[in-house]
């Protein structure tokens, strides 16, 4: 029997796990047709995997993090929001579907529940490691709305699925697919040189990320003289041109490689790769320093120790630094008051210190499980229309 399934999503992380489960989805079943709705964006990765978008597109002011201001909501209402919903919701209505693949948050689920149609609800978005585990993060509407998610509802972690089952809501705890992003490259083109630290860099995907590099760079200062490869994947709409202009304005001096640049300043180098080489600089990464949501998830499930800071911009703001400390515990260094030798220090703690390496491995397992989590969790649903 032929299906057409719709990946609904809202974010570019949500997407990225869209992504995931429709590529599990395609080699579990082949001949069903696949389908995207994403609620913030263009769809870029949906796109790029061939996966057929809906024709809406949006993208709001806040790049979808208007929960973290109200006058951000205000402007993505300015800006369309309301309409853009409304359209969102009509294109749903009259699109044929045999179901729906929910993921995100609370918005999603109430574009699926009012499709009256059978749906799967996979929560990225909230946990109950954001309370310690002191208070269920799904209100009681929210459960109510998740009871009708007949193909399965699939938190983020062990512990929100604990919360959700005292409700009374039927949960499976399968993992989380965040890492089945993260899959290392054949034949790339990066070889790691003996003596040399490897660290990945993620300022973000949002259209602060340009001043979130050169917020970075700024702080590397003082690394100049330590043998250290930083290596850097642009994600899709980042322009390279800037991000070069900032390395080349600080001192960096280019050298041209086979399908990547190498910039060097000191005993530091510098590689800038396309989005497309993430997960093999994450699977390559001895540490990370970063202004990030998704990147920052991905490297804390691989076992990778975080060094962040809060900024002013789009995303990563102090409150929203202090919220994922909660969500990836000792994985994660906040600092609160840096500057580029507290920087270099704090880095070379993470890379010569085994405690930091063994707090981050010991959040891996808590709080992701094994990879395999988007096969696992499509095998769920395709049981349960079957």
């Amino acid at each position: 029997m032929k299906r057409r399934m719709l990946l609904l999503s809202n974010g570019m992380g949500e997407d990225l796990l869209g992504v995931s489960l429709a590529q599990a989805w395609k080699a579990q079943a082949p001949q069903d047709t696949l389908l995207a709705l994403p609620l913030v964006g263009e769809g870029h990765f949906y796109k790029q995997a061939g996966i057929e978008c809906l024709p809406v597109k949006f993208s709001p002011p806040s790049a979808g993090f208007a929960y973290l201001n109200p006058l951000k909501l205000f402007k993505d209402f300015q800006a369309g929001l309301g309409g853009h919903l409304l359209k969102a919701r009509q294109v749903l209505n009259q699109t044929p579907l045999d179901g729906v693949l929910a993921v995100g948050d609370i918005v999603v689920v109430t574009y699926a529940w009012q499709r009256k149609l059978p749906f799967a609800f996979v929560g990225c978005a909230l946990s109950d490691y954001y309370t310690q585990g002191r208070k269920n993060t799904y209100d009681v509407l929210q459960c109510q709305m998740l009871r009708q998610a007949s193909l399965g509802i699939y938190p983020r972690d062990a512990l929100t699925a604990a919360g959700l089952k005292i409700r009374g809501l039927r949960v499976e705890a399968l993992g989380n697919p965040i890492l089945d992003r993260c899959e290392p490259l054949k034949n790339w083109n990066y070889h790691p040189q003996p003596g040399r630290n490897r660290i990945a860099l993620a300022p973000g995907s949002r259209q602060d990320a340009v001043a979130n590099f050169n917020d970075l760079v700024h702080h590397l200062e003082a690394c100049r003289e330590r043998p250290y490869d930083f290596l850097l994947s642009l994600a899709p709409g980042i322009p390279n041109y800037e991000i070069q202009t900032v390395l080349l304005q600080s001192g960096w001096q280019q050298q041209e490689l086979e399908k990547t640049d190498r910039y060097q300043k000191g005993e530091m180098r510098l590689y800038l790769y396309t989005s497309d080489y993430w997960g093999a600089i994450l699977n390559q990464a001895e540490a990370l320093i970063g202004f990030a949501g998704t990147a920052h998830e991905q490297a804390a499930g691989l076992g990778i120790p975080i060094l962040t800071w809060g900024r002013e911009g789009l995303q990563y703001t102090p409150k929203f630094a202090e919220a994922q400390t909660r969500l990836l515990g000792p994985a994660l260094t906040l600092l609160t008051d840096p500057h580029a030798e507290i920087v270099a220090w704090f880095l070379n703690r993470l890379l010569t210190e085994p405690a930091y390496r063994r707090a981050a491995q010991t959040v891996q397992a808590e709080r992701y499980g094994p990879k395999g989590a988007s096969q696992r969790i499509v095998k769920a649903i395709r049981d349960k229309l079957a």
